[in-house]
């Protein structure tokens, strides 16, 4: 019966641990994008990036019951990124790490190429050190990894 109470205690102590963590994020991330002089396109880069990217390099563990690396593009916070427009997030972010490249008197530059299959929701990219700024370069995904990912997303 006391195992029972405290994983009841444990539960609870990690909602509320969960709560605060995401009232002071919540607090705190607004102050960050000011001392770092981030822009609204930028904002919207890394909100994107940590809620679509990263979550898709990050493997999955033993105990997920779904994976999260087919996970749509449609759940961007930024409508071109959801419709058609995956270039438009290739294209700002290269752009603004060339900027930052730039600012900082670095000769390198990157460019990125990807591809995102409408069946699957599949998405891609790659960014790459490059000699020039370029825009991106849409790449056709290969029947056989298309469905491949396809069926991986129906067992997954």
């Amino acid at each position: 019966m006391l195992k029972d109470k405290n994983s009841d205690f444990s539960k609870q102590w990690q909602q509320e641990r969960k709560r605060l963590i995401d009232e002071f994020q919540e607090d705190i991330e607004p102050l960050i994008y000011q001392y770092f002089g981030l822009t609204d396109q930028e904002i919207m880069l890394v909100e994107d990036t940590f809620r679509i990217f990263e979550p898709s390099s990050t493997p999955t563990t033993r105990y997920s019951t779904k994976t999260t690396t087919l996970d749509s593009m449609v759940k961007t916070s930024v409508e071109p990124y959801a419709g058609d427009g995956f270039g438009v997030y290739a294209d700002t972010l290269t752009g603004t790490l060339n900027s930052w490249a730039e600012t900082e008197g670095s000769q390198y530059r990157v460019k990125a190429k990807g591809f995102v299959d409408a069946d699957t929701g599949l998405a891609m990219i790659t960014v790459d050190l490059a000699e020039n700024e370029s825009r991106y370069e849409q790449k056709t995904i290969s029947k056989e990894l298309a469905e491949t990912a396809n069926r991986f997303q129906k067992v997954a």
